[in-house]
């Protein structure tokens, strides 16, 4: 359940963690060598890190769906400790080419970007990683025999001027990158978190949101070279995932640029 109106935090935070220990305990009880938990960078994200690794405890957050999300890792990682043969990846942002209608998360992101024809906030960074890659992963995690492990799948770390840049290179577009201070989009969030009390909707304007958006810190991804994975460049990554958009009717010949021409 992704929700972040806190009426219905009590549903979030029994359904996530049971629906984890329900498949977890299924596959481990039929003997299953190894069974894959997919978590996220996010859970293990908290401002004033210098860099994520996968040895880092749960996140310790506000919301019923991050807690939802850390009470699973909790119990994930007590049955790793007990010798439970269970892998847990850690993805950032999932980019790259659709799979049929699917485009993932981040495509609406990247639709946004290129309409506005701008991205906000200088200071703010992300971490992405080709789903072409994060496949090749779960692929390699597959061995059976190797016992309880953890691996970082952050990708490719870019700050939005770099990322501003990536389009400006792919599109020959301007795409000027705002700057908007990060501290005031993590007091809007603060403010959206108060006004979510009382409204029956949900926002990505939370400040858990904006602490990650404008807080965000490079992944160390180093157990992925004993996995035999070599990452694509991120032009690559975006550049198929902008194409997919166009193809589609997401976005305009206009708004993709010079990759229309290719």
């Amino acid at each position: 359940v992704v929700a972040l109106d806190r009426r219905r935090a009590a549903t979030v935070l029994d359904a996530n963690p049971r629906g984890v220990r329900t498949v977890v305990e299924a596959a481990l009880h039929a003997g299953v060598d190894p069974v894959v938990h997919v978590s996220s960078t996010s859970a293990l994200f908290r401002p004033g890190l210098d860099r994520l690794h996968a040895d880092l405890p749960p996140a310790q957050v506000a919301s019923a769906y991050g807690r939802s999300k850390a009470a699973a890792e909790t119990w994930v990682r007590e049955r790793q400790a007990e010798g439970a043969p269970i892998t847990v990846t850690y993805p950032a942002g999932v980019v790259g080419p659709p799979a049929g209608p699917a485009f993932g998360e981040w495509a609406e992101g990247i639709a946004t970007h290129l309409r506005l024809g701008l991205s906000p906030v200088r200071g703010a960074a992300v971490s992405i990683i080709d789903v072409r890659d994060l496949g090749l992963v779960h692929a390699a995690v597959l061995t059976p025999g190797r016992g309880p492990r953890r691996h970082l799948c952050g990708g490719h770390f870019l700050t939005m001027s770099e990322l501003g840049e990536l389009y400006r290179r792919l599109t020959g577009r301007r795409f000027p990158v705002v700057p908007f201070p990060g501290a005031a989009l993590r007091a809007t969030g603060r403010v959206v978190d108060v006004a979510l009390r009382v409204l029956p909707v949900d926002s990505v304007l939370t400040a858990e949101a904006m602490a990650v958006l404008t807080q965000w810190v490079p992944t160390d991804d180093s157990g992925l070279a004993e996995l035999g994975i070599d990452l694509r460049p991120v032009e690559e990554t975006f550049a198929d995932a902008i194409r997919g958009l166009h193809a589609v009717g997401r976005l305009t010949d206009r708004q993709v640029g010079r990759l229309a021409e290719r």
